[in-house]
């Protein structure tokens, strides 16, 4: 858990004007957080097992650009990892939240390469509200001490 007090000011520089924001908006804020982290991941060098679920809690107070006064977040990740025989690994994983500030132009939540199962991508997507499923499986194709070659097959849903 933890918390936090933040100045934040924002200045239009160029790119089209939105409807309804301003130009400048200045405004101080209260963050409170909780948050809860289960890991049950037994690593083996690169291979996983296991499951992990972590569960975010977010409440900001202050003024923000849609005139609201307060703000809330809430986000829970769940991972799942099995090792497949010696050289394969699969995982799942299932991520929701869902967010107040439906009237901004800064959504709470992306998706992009640190925030997928696989480890790569571009920014897919920005929104108030998110359900994404990943799923992947690895296959060790050649392997040495200092050396892995894999196949990957993966599936992503947002």
């Amino acid at each position: 858990m933890g918390g936090g007090y933040t100045t934040e000011r924002y200045r239009y520089k160029k790119g089209d004007d939105l409807i309804n924001v301003t130009q400048e908006f200045e405004t101080g804020k209260f963050i409170g957080k909780l948050g809860y982290n289960y890991d049950a991941i037994v690593p083996f060098y690169y291979f996983t097992s296991g499951w992990k679920n972590q569960l975010i809690l977010t409440h900001v107070w202050g003024k923000t650009i849609g005139n609201n006064n307060s703000f809330y977040s809430i986000e829970n990740q769940t991972s799942y990892f099995k090792r497949i025989k010696q050289l394969g690994n699969l995982a799942f994983r299932l991520k929701m939240g869902m967010a107040k500030n439906n009237d901004t132009p800064f959504p709470p939540f992306a998706i992009d390469n640190n925030s997928n199962v696989r480890g790569s991508g571009n920014l897919i997507k920005r929104r108030s509200a998110l359900w994404v499923i990943n799923s992947e499986y690895r296959q060790s194709l050649f392997e040495r001490k200092w050396f892995a070659m894999q196949a990957n097959l993966f599936v992503d849903v947002a």
